[in-house]
């Protein structure tokens, strides 16, 4: 039986909690509205490991779980949920981070009411699982511990992909494309890996320890980084694909270039202008990666 929603605040941020004589999800702090003064993370008290093996508990592991459907990268939550609850963490970040390679930073600004939550079957007469909680909890569980639970990588193809820069969909599609076995630079003209998550989203939201853990992890699947590239976004790509010797460019910056419609070059469309839109443009970011391996696979990216 569920009892009422309430609201409460604590410090200055907003706190929603519920209570039940039952399971019942686990308390959630308002990313969006709890925002502190000062440089302290807004969303500081993330809930232990007890709490978020019980809230893996309220999940019913739906045959066909809405809650991935909604999820714009794609992330096979039943299955993380499920390793979860064996207790494998590092299991459940691999399977997290197969389709989301930023788990740190989309647990701290997705919004998940909309999307994941918004499809678990459980907020239909109640309160959905809290699947912000967990991912939050996985990923932070695995940068506090030194052992980040990593995807398998594939066997090199032995072609390159060079990405036009590191804001959210450029490193979404590092992942996917590191992954699949291809060799990957990403090229950022400032001093930082990240773009909006760097420049743009307050520490309060987005601690920067956190991001740069988390391109610290796609260092170590293999993706190569260079900061304060030179490169620009039209003359930068005949280079690429000519004497630098890549078989694809993924221009992740969102802007236009005169390259648009040359062989072996691809464009990420929107960019991440805030929180809220930081996992639609992971999403372009993974599209992406899937036309660009389908180009490299099919003969199309072998260069002469």
């Amino acid at each position: 039986m569920w009892l009422e929603v309430g609201k409460g605040s604590d410090s200055g941020v907003l706190v929603t909690y519920i209570t039940s004589v039952g399971p019942r999800r686990i308390g959630i702090m308002d990313r969006r509205l709890g925002v502190r003064e000062g440089k302290e993370e807004a969303n500081m008290d993330a809930p232990g490991e007890q709490m978020t093996c019980n809230e893996a508990e309220r999940c019913l592991s739906c045959n066909r779980p809405a809650c991935a459907v909604q999820c714009p990268v794609g992330v096979k939550i039943r299955e993380v949920i499920g390793l979860l609850r064996q207790g494998d963490i590092p299991g459940a970040a691999r399977k997290l981070r197969e389709d989301n390679s930023l788990p740190g930073v989309t647990a701290r600004l997705c919004p998940q009411e909309k999307l994941c939550e918004g499809g678990c079957i459980l907020g239909r007469r109640g309160e959905p699982v809290a699947i912000g909680n967990i991912e939050r909890f996985i990923a932070d569980y695995e940068r506090e511990s030194g052992a980040p639970g990593l995807p398998e990588i594939a066997a090199r193809t032995g072609k390159s992909v060079a990405i036009l820069g590191s804001g959210p969909a450029g490193l979404a599609a590092a992942g996917d494309l590191i992954q699949l076995g291809h060799r990957v630079r990403v090229f950022e003209e400032r001093n930082e890996i990240g773009g909006v998550l760097a420049y743009g989203i307050p520490e309060t939201l987005l601690p920067r320890e956190v991001l740069r853990s988390e391109v610290e992890n796609l260092r170590r699947m293999g993706v190569e980084f260079e900061t304060d590239s030179v490169l620009g976004k039209n003359a930068g790509v005949d280079e690429l694909m000519g004497e630098m010797g890549y078989e694809a460019v993924y221009v992740a910056d969102g802007g236009e270039t005169a390259c648009n419609g040359k062989r072996g070059v691809f464009t990420g469309g929107e960019i991440a202008v805030d929180a809220d839109s930081v996992i639609v443009a992971m999403g372009l970011g993974r599209k992406a990666a899937q036309g660009i391996d389908e180009y490299l696979r099919t003969g199309l990216g072998t260069r002469d």
